[in-house]
This record gives C-alpha cells, structure tokens and sequence, in this order.
C-alpha cells in the first residue's frame, strides 16, 4: 500500500513538473507569434510600400520614353511569339 501511495505521489510530482514546463513552453511560442506576426504585418507593409514606388517610377519611366519603350515591347513580344510557335509545333 505504502509503495502504491508513494509511486502515485511521485507520478502526480512528475506530472505537475511537466506542465509547468509544457506551460512554460507554451507562454513562450505565444509569445513568439507575437513577434513573428508583428514581423509580418512590417514586412507586408514594406513591401506594398516598396511595390508602389516601384510602379509609380515604372509611370515615369514609360510616360517619358512611352514611344521608344513600345517599339521594344513589341519586338520582344514577336519574337517571343516566333519561339513560342517553334518550341510548340509538332516534330516531323
């Protein structure tokens, strides 16, 4: 009886220690989530930020060299369409 109640006793111990560790662990990946969508959320922002200064500069660009830039656009676009037909026609 005696060494039933005693090994009872030290499991409950053991138990208690391991949640208070599983508890502890757990605080800290709370916290960690905290970080981590805080590091998100600045990150997502910067990068909206960053994508619209980009596309403004792309107006800029393309508004004052709009004539030169579509002549290039449109060669590349041939010839992108002339290798597209070659790599997909059919080999004989």
């Amino acid at each position: 009886m005696k060494s039933e109640y005693r090994s009872l006793v030290e499991a409950i111990i053991c138990s208690e220690q391991k949640l208070r560790e599983a508890r502890a662990i757990q605080r800290d990946a709370k916290e960690k989530l905290v970080q981590a969508d805080g590091f998100v959320i600045y990150q997502e922002t910067g990068l909206r930020e960053s994508e619209q200064k980009l596309a403004e500069l792309e107006l800029k660009i393309l508004g004052a060299e709009a004539p030169a830039l579509q002549e290039e656009i449109k060669e590349i676009n041939a010839s992108l369409k002339l290798l597209c037909r070659e790599v997909m026609r059919p080999e004989v």
